[in-house]
Order: C-alpha cells, then sequence, then structure tokens
C-alpha cells in the first residue's frame, strides 16, 4: 500500500507542475498538433516518471515509514533477566489496537470501487456506441464509414465511423460535420480520448486528471476545426453551423462522453491570430522543467530513503521478536501482525489459510524472511479441525541470536520462556536494552 501512496504523491506532482506549465505557456498557441504531443507527454510522464524514481529497493525501504505509524503504542517498562525477561508484575496484557480501524486498507477498497466503477462506465459507453454502429445505416468509404441514426443525438466520430443524424442538419451543415468529423478518423484522435478516459479512471481523485482530460478533447477539436479552415471552408458560415449544432443537443451520456465540444472557446481560437514561428521556442521549456521534476522525485525519495533507514537501523537495534499464531487468528489480524513485523524488518507471508464452520483456523502456510533471507518456511494443517499446535516466530537479535519458526514451541527456548510463549496470542516485541516491550494481542508476564 506504501507503494501506491509514493507513487500516487510522486504522480500528483509531476501532473502538476507540467499542466500548470502547459496552461501558462501553451493553451493559447495555434501549434495544435504541438500541443496535442504535449498533452499525451503530461499524461506519459505522469505515469512513468514516478515509476522510474521508485526503485524496488526504495519501495521496500518506504514502506517501512508507513507502516511504523500507530505501532508504538502498548509499551510499558520492566526489569530483565533471561531470554523473555523477568517482568515485575503479573498480569495480563491486551493490545489497545486490536479492533483499531485500518485506514490503509479503507482507502485501498474505497479507491479501487470508484476506479471499477469508472471503468465500467467507460465499457458501457462503448457497448452503446457499438449499437449505434450496428444498427445505423452505413455509407462505406476507403479511409471511413458514415453511420446514419434516427436517434437525437449530436453528430460525433469513433476510430473509424462518424455517426450523425441526417435529419437533424441542412445540407451545408452535413458538409462542415463530415469535414470536421474526417478529420478525428484521419488523425486517430479516438485513441487520445481513450487514452485521456483511462488516465481519469485511474486518477479519478485527482481535478487536474479531469482538467487535462478536458485539454485534451477540446485540443482535438480545435485541430479539426483549423484542417477544416485550411480546406477552404468560409469561417462564418463554419461558425454559424458550430452554433446551431452545440445549441441543439439532446445525446446521451455515451455519446456526450466522446463528443465534448465547448463552442464558445472554438470559435474564439478560430478568431485568434497564427502563432508566431519563433513560439515554437517555447516548447525547448519542457525540458529543463522535466530535469527539474526530476530533481524533486530524487529529493522527495532521498528523503523516504533516510527515514527508512532509520527504520530499518531501529529493526537492527536488537529489538527481539516472538510472534504466536492460535486457532482465532482471522485474515485481517493476520495482516496486520504482517504489518508490524515488516516495520521491524520482518516480511512474512501467509497462504493457503483455512477456517472452518467455527471460523476457526485449520490451515496455514507462513514464510518469514529478514532482509531477504529466510528465517523458516512452514505448514500446518489439522484437516477441518482447528489447529492444536500454535505457530511461533521467533528473532532474537541480542545475547543468543536465535531464529526460526516452529510448529509448537521452540526446544531450545528456556521452560520460563516457553511459559510466557504458551500466553502469548500475537505478536511480542521486547527490547532487552531499554527493557521496553510492546504486544500486538495478548500475554501474560509473569515474575
Amino acid at each position: 500500500m506504501s507503494h501506491l501512496l509514493v507513487y500516487t504523491l510522486e504522480a500528483s506532482i509531476v501532473l502538476i507542475i507540467l499542466f500548470v506549465v502547459y496552461r501558462l505557456l501553451f493553451r493559447k498557441n495555434t501549434f495544435h498538433t504541438f500541443n496535442r504531443f504535449m498533452l499525451i507527454l503530461i499524461v506519459f510522464l505522469t505515469l512513468v516518471l514516478p515509476a522510474l524514481r521508485i526503485s524496488v529497493g526504495a519501495s521496500d525501504l518506504s514502506a517501512s515509514v508507513f507502516q511504523n505509524i500507530g505501532v508504538t503504542a502498548n509499551k510499558y517498562l520492566g526489569h530483565t533477566s533471561g531470554l523473555l525477561g523477568e517482568i515485575t508484575t503479573s498480569f495480563p496484557v491486551f493490545n489497545k489496537n486490536h479492533n483499531h480501524f485500518n485506514w490503509r486498507s479503507a482507502v485501498a477498497v474505497s479507491y479501487c470501487l470508484v476506479l471499477v466503477y469508472f471503468l465500467c462506465r467507460l465499457f458501457f459507453q462503448l457497448y452503446l456506441l457499438y449499437r449505434f454502429i450496428k444498427r445505423g445505416k452505413r455509407k462505406q468509404s476507403k479511409y471511413y464509414s458514415i453511420v446514419y441514426v434516427e436517434d437525437d443525438l449530436p453528430p460525433f466520430s469513433f476510430f473509424r465511423w462518424i455517426i450523425l443524424n441526417p435529419a437533424k442538419y441542412t445540407a451545408g451543415q452535413l458538409r462542415h460535420i463530415t469535414t470536421h468529423e474526417k478529420v478525428h478518423v484521419k488523425h486517430f484522435h479516438s485513441l487520445d480520448i481513450l487514452f485521456a478516459d483511462l488516465f481519469t479512471a485511474f486518477f479519478w481523485f485527482h481535478p487536474i486528471a479531469w482538467k487535462l482530460k478536458e485539454s485534451i478533447k477540446l485540443n482535438l477539436e480545435y485541430i479539426a476545426d483549423a484542417e477544416l479552415l485550411q480546406s477552404g471552408v468560409d469561417r462564418k458560415e463554419y461558425q454559424y453551423s458550430l452554433l446551431n449544432i452545440g445549441f441543439n443537443k439532446s445525446a446521451t451520456a455515451a455519446v456526450n462522453y466522446f463528443n465534448h465540444s465547448h463552442i464558445k472557446k472554438r470559435i474564439a481560437m478560430m478568431n485568434n491570430e497564427t502563432s508566431p514561428s519563433v513560439a515554437l521556442i517555447k516548447y525547448l521549456i519542457f525540458i529543463p522543467i522535466i530535469l527539474f521534476i526530476t530533481i524533486i522525485l530524487s529529493s522527495f525519495n532521498a528523503s523516504n530513503n533516510g527515514n527508512a533507514v532509520k527504520a530499518q537501523t531501529s529493526a537492527d537495534s536488537g529489538i527481539n521478536i516472538y510472534l504466536a499464531i492460535r486457532e482465532d487468528m482471522t485474515k485481517d489480524r493476520l495482516e496486520e501482525l504482517r504489518n508490524y513485523l515488516s516495520a521491524e524488518g520482518v516480511d512474512i507471508k501467509f497462504s493457503g489459510l483455512n477456517f472452518n464452520q467455527q471460523h476457526l483456523l485449520t490451515q496455514i502456510r507462513l514464510v518469514a524472511n529478514e532482509h531477504g533471507r529466510l528465517i523458516g518456511d512452514i505448514t500446518a494443517s489439522n484437516d477441518s479441525k482447528a489447529l492444536s499446535d500454535p505457530i511461533i516466530l521467533y528473532v532474537i537479535r541480542k545475547g543468543e541470536q536465535k531464529e526460526g519458526v516452529t510448529l509448537g514451541y521452540p526446544k531450545e527456548m528456556s521452560e520460563k520462556d516457553i511459559k510466557i510463549l504458551k500466553t502469548l496470542n500475537g505478536l511480542l516485541k521486547y527490547n532487552p536494552a531499554s527493557k521496553d516491550f510492546e504486544v500486538h494481542g495478548s500475554v501474560v508476564l509473569d515474575n
């Protein structure tokens, strides 16, 4: 999850900077073809630059930073001797955060649900377009097909198909419409639109992503308008046609989705003077801007790496770890324990989980690694009956350095230590140097 958070933050930085530069320097240019590639480049760089900057190692290290949040509760002091230590009190210790709200999972689920909604909406609109094309009467040409429909919708094109209702327009308007839409077909503008739709589906939470999508679609209209006027069409006559067509909309959502027009802006752009060729030099500013963004992302990653190194140093500072997985463990609880252990440099993976009708654990496989080094790999199964013996993970970093994963209690531990482990349900982290311990679950610590 932390990988996604870092990537999203860095992608947002890239998107904001590049889009602001575009709006300030290039939006009013008449170099619409250059702007087309510039807008697609913004989408591409937003997706790619953060992915290039976040290496696997940096991602793993930054994960420790996020996973440390909220993990330092429930610490108690005591006097120690031996492996787990001799505690001056005798009482059960329970994790106050046992049922705490897992905000990262909630954010991930919410993001995915909205993403699925936008993707489903896009596929549904494509399906509606398919229906328009399938049931309309077609006039075939070498490079395009005109599909005549009876639906009350504005004209639009989708790849090689131009869809319109001929009964709604005069002969002059139909000539303007088909000439305009042929430009979209000729230059494969539908690819840009689908690319923008997918981009906003994945970045649905970012308002700049929606503004970028709007700019991509509007710029494609500028390209078609400019090429149509260059073919010799009278400007005023074409603008009147646009106004008549624009004020006569009553299309379905799917059609409007692909026929996004801003008549007033298009007419204003047609009336603008052609930008001088020397203005093309401004596009070179994107090179230092990209370098500037790369420096920002490098600084951001350097900061994350620095924090992560601290987390890793903490993991190697002598904190002993004891984990007991019993029959009443749930999937959510196992995931919480996995996150807590990851903050200490121990990576555990669970698979083959099975639960019986009483929701008790009957089968599990646990693989544990510390900084890429295998600690243990064990599978426990008891058919449909709950596990009779717990799975114990231990990593002892101070004194006798030991580690392993066992089904039942490790033989190499003392009787006193096993007595404490028999009461542990969850995770116990103990620091012999500071005499602090942290519990995620429950345990009874005796004198």
